[in-house]
């Protein structure tokens, strides 16, 4: 799939829409089970580094590479529906994607997706990552990147095939391997994952009684510090560039509050007054930090304040 022949990418463009459809502005996000029609398009200049980064599929004309890439879209409820994803449209512009083991939301307009694992115990989360086509509405039928698929599939080899003109997303990687690549690289200090980061993390010793701390970074992207106490996860600490949410907590909790630390608009949710999950961005970063079975919000106040 990584090397699409030209005679192949003629004949799915003849079943595409018009490039002006894709540039279309999203209209609304209902959806049409019935337009199963995908797009075809060539971003110019990108660069797509390996994993979970990749931008669309490298585009070859008799094994000679043509030095751009293309994009396959296809329709994202009738593909997800297909694959067993309940796909969940909110009011809000995001359209929410969840088969019990997988799931992720994305944004209309927005190059940027996060995919993460449903299931308690299995290691597995993206980073934020590009595909290289934000995903559009065009007659009532809302459009997706064929690489989202792939990715929920769990990047792995084989989900995506095409063989005599036929493209084909394959769900047997999915029973075989539910768990997607980890990007995550462990270090021994955090001094060494704030290189491997490219930015440094101020974090206390010890957050919810823990008694040890691992540091994880994926380059230039990400930086993480979990927070221990025997076996049991007690708190997650993250930091990265940009302001996108990097908590990797998708549950609607009851109580979401604003609160302003050291000047910093923080966001606060939780339950039963406990604060499980606080998000905020700063200087050019954002910070996300989740606490098990939550904390008291002056405790979660004071723990915010010693993070930089």
């Amino acid at each position: 799939m990584k090397k699409l022949l030209a005679s192949a990418l003629c004949a799915v463009m003849a079943l595409s829409l018009s490039v002006a459809a894709f540039a279309a502005e999203p209209a609304d996000i209902s959806s049409n089970p019935t337009a199963t029609n995908p797009t075809v398009t060539a971003p110019a200049d990108i660069t797509a580094p390996s994993g979970l980064s990749r931008a669309g599929y490298a585009f070859q004309v008799d094994g000679e590479d043509m030095g751009i890439r293309v994009n396959i879209a296809v329709p994202l409820r009738a593909v997800a529906e297909k694959l067993g994803f309940k796909v969940t449209w909110n009011g809000d512009g995001t359209i929410g994607l969840n088969n019990g083991v997988m799931n992720c939301t994305v944004t209309l307009g927005k190059d940027s997706y996060q995919v993460v694992t449903s299931v308690e115990g299995l290691d597995g989360m993206s980073a934020p990552f590009s595909l290289g086509m934000a995903p559009y509405t065009v007659g009532g039928t809302s459009y997706v990147p064929l690489g989202l698929f792939e990715a929920l599939l769990g990047n792995q080899a084989g989900a995506v095939t095409m063989e005599n003109g036929v493209l084909s997303l394959h769900t047997d990687p999915l029973n075989n391997n539910v768990q997607i690549p980890n990007p995550f690289v462990e270090y021994e200090t955090l001094e060494q994952a704030a290189q491997a980061a490219g930015f440094g993390l101020t974090v206390p010793a010890a957050v919810n009684g823990s008694d040890s701390r691992v540091f994880q970074a994926i380059k230039g992207e990400l930086l993480e510090v979990t927070y221990h106490k025997g076996e049991d996860e007690t708190a997650c600490i993250r930091k990265a560039p940009g302001s996108e949410n990097i908590s990797g907590d998708y549950t609607v909790y009851p109580q979401v509050n604003s609160v302003a630390v050291n000047g910093v608009k923080a966001t606060m949710s939780g339950s039963d007054h406990n604060v499980s999950l606080a998000t905020w961005t700063s200087n050019g970063y954002t910070y996300a930090v989740s606490v098990a079975g939550g904390i008291s919000r002056s405790d979660m106040t004071a723990l915010i304040a010693a993070i930089q």
